[in-house]
């Protein structure tokens, strides 16, 4: 390969390194209603008015100390349903996110709650990113960017931990 070659290859490159910057400028980004303060987890029930049945997706650990029992009891208040999904650990892989398809699929949920760290939050964002592209499995739907036309289930963050983002941002890790 000579000079000019390794030229035009390192140009390209450089181009192809800078275009998801590019495209993700061009990704329509929604402009969340946030809800602060103590006692959060229990207003998810007004924040759900309109939903018949709600999924519950947090972690083994937040469900076993009982931090989902004031969700469940505002969704109650509300006479909205629940179903939870609590398989959620640390790095899910897509047989979870599967999984958490599955639950939603099968109690015909209209809306997510998402409560924990990070690894919930990416999690439930592709459950519902799936839900909206039902013909595709989920290891398909993991390309570095992936573009949902249109609009997915209403998906309520509720961080357990700070520094990850996660509930900010439309994308999942």
């Amino acid at each position: 390969m000579n000079s000019v070659q390794k030229k035009i290859n390192y140009q390209f490159r450089k181009v192809i390194r800078r275009l998801p910057g590019i495209v993700i400028q061009w990704v329509p980004k929604p402009n969340p209603e946030v809800v602060e303060g103590c006692g959060v987890r229990g207003k998810v029930g007004e924040l759900c008015r309109g939903s018949s049945h709600v999924l519950l997706v947090t972690d083994s650990t937040l469900y076993r100390l009982g931090f989902h029992h004031a969700i469940v009891a505002s969704l109650q208040e509300e006479h909205i349903d629940c179903s939870v999904f609590n398989e959620i650990d640390s790095e899910p892989d897509s047989d979870v996110v599967e999984a958490g398809r599955k639950v939603a699929k099968d109690h015909q949920v209209d809306c997510i709650v998402a409560l924990g760290g990070g690894s919930v939050m990416d999690a439930s964002k592709m459950i519902a990113a799936s839900f909206a592209k039902p013909h595709r499995s989920v290891r398909s739907l993991l390309h570095k960017f992936l573009f949902v036309p249109g609009k997915t289930m209403p998906l309520i963050t509720i961080p357990t931990t700070a520094g990850t983002g996660a509930e900010h941002t439309v994308g999942a890790v």
